[in-house]
């Protein structure tokens, strides 16, 4: 089971960084750098490369350039924006619908949402999305995002997820670490 901390500009750099090193000794942890801000790759740099060397696992979000001067794992983008990563063995891509599934054939990982209840978000989807993205893709990595936390994170598993990812249950914890491994289960 692999747990990615996906992050949230909001947070903070210091936070995020706070979070990363305190699960970073966690077997199968790994970062996802997501800023929907207008920061440049420059400025976002810092931040990078301090994720780069906490994370044995890095994963940018839709700037290739920047995933390529930190020497990440890979990259998250939609299916469609996939073909300028082939550089990157870890391809990752959102699947929020049952078409989306469909369209993610250059992807290396899926990561299916949203899973359980998100404040602000459309409808779960359940276990069942899980299933059906593990049964049409056997062979890829299934990561499930959207409302994980400790209670249900096992669920997720035993429906096929390889692994989940959070932002608040890690973000928003007191102790990240002991919420991390409750999240490892």
């Amino acid at each position: 089971m692999t747990l990615t901390l996906i992050t949230d500009p909001r947070y903070g750099d210091a936070r995020i960084v706070s979070v990363a090193r305190a699960c970073a000794h966690l077997a199968g942890f790994a970062v996802q750098l997501r800023d929907r801000t207008d920061r440049t790759d420059d400025e976002l740099m810092p931040l990078a490369m301090e994720l780069r060397a906490i994370a044995k696992t890095l994963v940018v979000n839709r700037r290739f350039e920047l995933a390529r001067r930190v020497r990440a794992d890979g990259v998250h983008a939609p299916a469609a924006e996939l073909d300028r990563a082939r550089d990157f063995d870890l391809r990752s891509a959102p699947v929020h619908t049952d078409d989306d599934l469909q369209h993610a054939t250059i992807a290396t990982c899926l990561v299916v949402s949203p899973i359980f209840e998100v404040p602000g978000k459309g409808p779960p989807r359940g276990v069942a999305a899980i299933r059906a993205a593990r049964a049409l893709e056997p062979n890829k990595i299934i990561v499930a995002l959207g409302g994980i936390d400790a209670r249900n994170a096992r669920a997720a598993r035993d429906a096929g997820a390889d692994g989940v990812a959070v932002m608040r249950a890690l973000l928003d914890a007191k102790d990240p670490a002991e919420v991390a491994q409750r999240l490892l289960v």
